[in-house]
């Protein structure tokens, strides 16, 4: 059976200067240069879960793509920024930072920062991704966000010291080790590891007995910071084990029959990660929140989701959804992560 992996990866995602806005009594950080300054305006409110999941079930059943242009955000004018929050320190992310910075606990917060519930995230660009969402969670529920990731290092750790290409592990290991130190020192209550590599040393794939192994040694080592584990599950993602479109080419070249580009989540969502997040979230007390509803219906996931007379985007690009769906998605998401949180005791 293929392996699942990205086709891309993406740069670093340099934070840019965002103007702040109220919409809707909710604090947006605006779009990037380059962005149409309607697209804030325009963004609607949040939708609440069942909302969203209405929103997707008759969006699914749509047989043409929006227009490009007016899309939240425009397909064509989307950056590296539409990856995760604006601004981004790219001393708490990037795709080339060597150490977590000293003053992590105060430089890297999101969310409500004087919260005395902390909720830390930590990965890869999986990781931030979700910051926008968490972002605005925590600012809706008074938790406290810290985030650290560096581009192409998942939180599980590959003994193999490789990555695929065969390229050294080295960095990763170590930046990974200061994030493990970082989550110790903070002592938060809910630990929240994003990851999509499977990478098992050059040329390889991880088994699924080798994969439990690095999400053993994971757990392992965040034991100490008494937090519990919580994973979040694989968002869809456009794998080259059952297609070769991508979201863009779905909403350009197969705009008129955009149907065709509508895969299951059986198909769309990671079997291998999500059946790893399972049995390690059992055998640690810990939980896996399924979000694949804020995406797919059983058996659709949307590339677009239509709400009243706005078209949001849901990807980036093939593995990643984008910073506007990110947060229009967050209340939706506190809906599904708010029994995890108010089961949790506060550290």
């Amino acid at each position: 059976m293929a392996r699942r992996r990205a086709r891309l990866w993406v740069g670093a995602l340099f934070g840019v200067l965002a103007t702040t806005l109220v919409v809707n009594g909710a604090l947006y950080g605006a779009a990037g240069a380059g962005t149409p300054a309607p697209l804030a305006a325009r963004f609607g409110a949040r939708p609440t879960l069942a909302q969203l999941e209405a929103d997707i079930a008759s969006s699914v059943q749509l047989t043409a793509a929006p227009n490009i242009k007016t899309t939240i955000p425009p397909l064509l004018s989307m950056t590296p920024v539409d990856m995760s929050i604006v601004p981004l320190d790219p001393e708490c992310y990037s795709d080339s930072v060597t150490s977590v910075p000293a003053d992590f606990a105060t430089r890297c917060v999101w969310g409500s920062k004087t919260a005395t519930r902390t909720i830390f995230l930590f990965g890869d660009s999986q990781a931030a991704q979700w910051l926008p969402a968490l972002n605005a969670l925590g600012v809706d529920l008074g938790w406290k966000i810290i985030m650290l990731g560096l581009s192409q290092c998942s939180p599980w750790v590959d003994p193999q010291k490789l990555y695929y290409t065969g390229t050294s592990l080295a960095a990763c290991d170590k930046f990974r080790h200061e994030e493990f130190r970082a989550i110790d020192e903070t002592h938060p209550a809910i630990v929240i590891p994003e990851g999509l590599e499977l990478d098992y040393g050059k040329g390889n794939y991880a088994t699924p007995a080798q994969f439990l192994g690095e999400l053993q040694t994971m757990a392992t080592a965040l034991k100490p910071s008494g937090a519990k584990l919580v994973f979040l599950s694989p968002i869809p993602g456009f794998y080259p084990d059952f297609t070769n479109q991508t979201p863009s080419t779905c909403l350009t070249a197969h705009a008129g029959t955009i149907g065709t580009c509508l895969y299951s989540p059986t198909q769309m969502v990671s079997y291998e990660l999500l059946a790893g997040f399972k049995a390690i979230a059992a055998s640690t007390h810990g939980a896996v929140a399924d979000v694949t509803p804020l995406f797919c219906t059983t058996s659709k996931c949307a590339i677009f989701v239509k709400a009243g007379n706005a078209n949001h985007l849901v990807f980036y690009n093939d593995y990643h959804i984008n910073r506007w769906y990110s947060l229009w998605i967050s209340q939706a998401l506190e809906t599904i992560l708010g029994p995890l949180l108010t089961s949790t005791p506060t550290s």
